[in-house]
């Protein structure tokens, strides 16, 4: 099972969402697809990371950072 060790994990719609390492993991339930996003360094340094709706938000010390996932 390709999800165990994933963090920070989010059922949006039919797609399971999650962390590991570097990464960020799409899993499409319909078609058993498995997408891997490659995630810059600053990603490693904060404090917290959500998925919601296609976009990812980063918290850091100096706030709060929205990015869209494509």
């Amino acid at each position: 099972i390709p999800f165990l060790n994933w963090q920070n994990t989010a059922v949006i719609g039919k797609n399971l969402f999650g962390f590991s390492d570097s990464l960020l993991y799409q899993y499409q339930t319909g078609s058993l697809k498995l997408i891997e996003y490659s995630l810059p360094d600053f990603f490693k340094t904060a404090l917290q990371i959500k998925v919601a709706a296609n976009k990812v938000y980063l918290l850091q010390k100096q706030g709060i950072q929205q990015f869209l996932i494509k």
